[in-house]
C-alpha cells in the first residue's frame, strides 16, 4: 500500500528541504543557495539550524541540529515525551562511541572505524541479548543516523555530528565509563588503528524572522515539544495553544518548515507533514515504506481499524484502535511469510506506524495520528482499492484520481 499524492500544489522549496531532512536525516549538500537560505531561516524560527558536514564517505551533506541552548525537555510535557533509544540500543550506542572515539580530547566525528563483531561481543559480555544487540546495531542506530554500517565496518553517523555541544561535553565527562572492547578493535580490511579524517559541522547562521511576537519563547517550546514527541501531547501540557493568536503563530512557523498542526480528538495535539509536502515526498520516494512494510501495514489496518469499524467499533475518523491483531492472523495469507512479516513489523515499529499492545498483538502506531484529514481519507481510499480492486467504489476512486491528476 502506497499513499496517494495528497495535493498538486508545489510546496515552498525551503519547506520541502526541511521535510526531506526530517524524513531521511540529511540531504546532499549541492543545493541552490536560495533554497538553503529559505530553509535555514524557517528552521531558526523553530530553534533549529542547518550545517554542512563531510561525512565518512567524503560527501558534503546538510544536517539539522539545535540552536545553542535549545533542545527537548522531557519533563515539560509528560504526556508526549521525546522519542528515545531503548536500553539495549543505548548500550550499543555507548559501545560504538567507545570504539569509535577512544580519545575524549579529540574531535568525535567521525572517529575511528569500528567492527560490528567487536561491538556485538562487547555488549553480549555485558549480558545484553545478542539478537536485540544486532537489531540495534544494524537497524535502530543506522536509521537514527547515529552510526553508518557497511558490512562489518562501522563509523559514527551524521546525526552524531549534529548533536549539541552540551551533549558532547557530558559524554566527555563520562568517557571512561563507555564500554570498551576487551580485544584490539581492528577494522576489517584496514590497517589497525585506522582513523577517519576529523570533521566538524559548519553551522549556517540565520536571523529568525518568525514568529516575532511577545510569546516567541513559548512558541518555540511548543514547536520543539510537538516535533520531537513520539505521539500526541495533551492540551493540559500545552495550555498556551488554547490562545488563538499563539496557535496561529505556531501554525505559521510550522508551515514554513513544511509541517502542520493537527488536533487529535478534543484534548491533544500533534504535528505532521503538510499535504503538498507529503505528496512531494512520496513522488520522490523520500521516507516511504518498503513493499513488504506497506503490505503488512495494510493488513494491520484492515484487521485493527477497517473490520472493527464495519462492526460498529472505532467510529472516529483517525486510525487509532484498541483492537489488536495477532501475528498468526497477519500471516494467514500465505503470500506473506512469517520471517518477512516479522522484519516488516520491526521496520514499521521503528517508524511509528505500528505499536505493540499490552495484551499482545499489534496496533496502529502514533505516526498514523500525524496524518491530516486529507491524508487519512487517501489512506482509506487506498484500503478500499486494495480490498476490492474491481468494486464500484474502487473504480470511482481511480476515476476521480485520474481526473484530478
Amino acid at each position: 500500500m502506497q499513499p496517494a499524492e495528497a495535493a498538486d500544489t508545489e510546496p515552498d522549496p525551503g519547506a520541502l528541504l526541511l521535510a526531506r531532512m526530517r524524513a531521511s536525516g540529511y540531504v546532499d549538500g549541492s543545493l541552490p543557495a536560495s533554497t538553503v537560505s529559505r530553509a535555514m531561516t524557517a528552521a531558526a524560527a523553530a530553534d533549529r539550524r542547518l550545517g554542512e558536514l563531510t561525512d565518512a564517505n567524503g560527501r558534503t551533506i546538510l544536517v539539522r541540529g539545535w540552536l545553542d541552548g535549545a533542545a527537548p525537555n522531557p519533563d515539560l510535557h509528560p504526556s508526549g515525551p521525546p522519542k528515545t533509544l531503548r536500553p539495549v540500543a543505548n548500550l550499543v550506542w555507548a559501545a560504538c562511541l567507545g570504539a569509535a572515539w577512544p580519545d575524549p580530547t579529540a574531535s568525535p566525528y567521525p572517529g575511528r572505524h569500528f567492527s560490528r563483531a567487536s561491538v556485538i561481543a562487547t555488549c553480549v559480555e555485558l549480558n545484553a541479548d545478542r539478537n536485540t544487540v544486532v537489531t540495534a546495531l544494524e537497524t535502530t542506530l543506522p536509521t537514527a543516523g547515529l552510526i553508518t554500517l557497511n558490512g562489518d565496518r562501522g563509523a559514527l553517523g551524521p546525526a552524531a555530528a549534529a548533536l549539541p555541544s552540551a551533549i558532547w561535553s557530558q559524554l566527555r565527562r563520562i568517557h571512561e565509563r563507555l564500554p570498551k572492547s576487551t580485544e584490539q578493535d581492528r577494522p576489517p580490511e584496514a590497517a589497525p588503528g585506522t582513523e577517519l579524517e576529523p570533521s566538524t559541522v559548519r553551522w549556517i547562521t540565520a536571523d529568525p524572522q518568525a514568529p516575532a511576537t511577545e510569546f516567541d519563547e513559548n512558541i518555540r517550546e511548543i514547536i520543539c515539544a510537538l516535533e520531537t514527541a513520539e505521539g500526541p501531547i495533551r492540551g493540559v501540557d500545552l495550555p498556551m495553544l488554547a490562545d488563538p493568536a499563539i496557535r496561529a503563530a505556531v501554525e505559521t512557523t510550522l508551515a514554513r518548515c513544511g509541517r502542520t498542526l493537527t488536533s487529535v480528538g478534543s484534548h491533544s495535539w500533534i504535528t505532521g507533514y503538510q499535504d503538498a509536502v507529503a505528496a512531494a515526498l512520496v513522488r520522490n520516494q523520500v521516507g516511504t515504506l518498503q513493499p513488504a512494510e506497506r503490505a503488512v501495514l495494510a493488513l494491520v489496518l484492515l484487521h485493527t481499524v477497517a473490520i472493527p469499524r464495519a462492526r460498529g467499533l472505532n467510529l472516529d475518523d483517525t486510525w487509532a484502535s484498541n483492537q489488536p491483531v495477532q501475528m498468526d492472523t497477519l500471516i494467514a495469507n500465505r503470500t506473506i511469510k512469517r520471517t518477512v512479516a516479522t522484519e516488516a513489523l520491526r521496520g514499521l515499529r521503528r517508524a511509528g506506524f505500528v505499536a505493540t499492545a499490552k495484551i499482545g498483538g499489534y496496533l496502529p502506531g502514533p505516526a498514523l495520528l500525524r496524518l491530516t484529514p486529507t491524508q487519512r481519507n487517501l489512506l482509506w481510499e487506498d484500503l478500499i482499492v486494495l480490498g476490492r480492486p474491481n468494486g464500484y467504489m474502487a473504480r470511482r476512486i481511480r476515476e476521480q484520481r485520474t481526473t484530478d491528476a
